[in-house]
């Protein structure tokens, strides 16, 4: 991977090339050092990234802003509902069953 940063071009890593050990670091970083008005953007993230061995603070924010978008991505399709049709279109002959027993059940 190879990008420009401020006219110099230098490698950069991919997103999804973090150790556990690496996110650990990075979560309990950001619960150390929360957004607030006394600290300004970069001194917070450079407080970060001190915390996350191997990661500069462009690597940090970049992670973070990666999370957040596949969270957001995540949550606008779990909350997307299902119709009853479609759930009984993948319906198995097991749930089948269990279904009409319930209903059975409920009559």
């Amino acid at each position: 991977y190879q990008r420009r940063v401020r006219g110099k071009q230098r490698a950069s890593m991919p997103i999804d090339d973090w150790s556990q050990e690496q996110q650990r670091a990075l979560e309990t970083a950001l619960r150390q050092h929360p957004a607030n008005e006394s600290t300004s953007t970069t001194e917070r993230w450079a407080k970060i990234s001190e915390h996350v061995p191997g990661k500069s603070k462009s690597e940090c924010v970049a992670r973070f802003k990666h999370i957040v978008k596949n969270v957001q991505a995540t949550n606008v399709s779990s909350s997307t509902s299902v119709s009853y049709t479609h759930l009984r279109a993948h319906e198995t002959p097991e749930h089948l069953v269990c279904r009409l027993l319930l209903e059975k059940k409920k009559k």
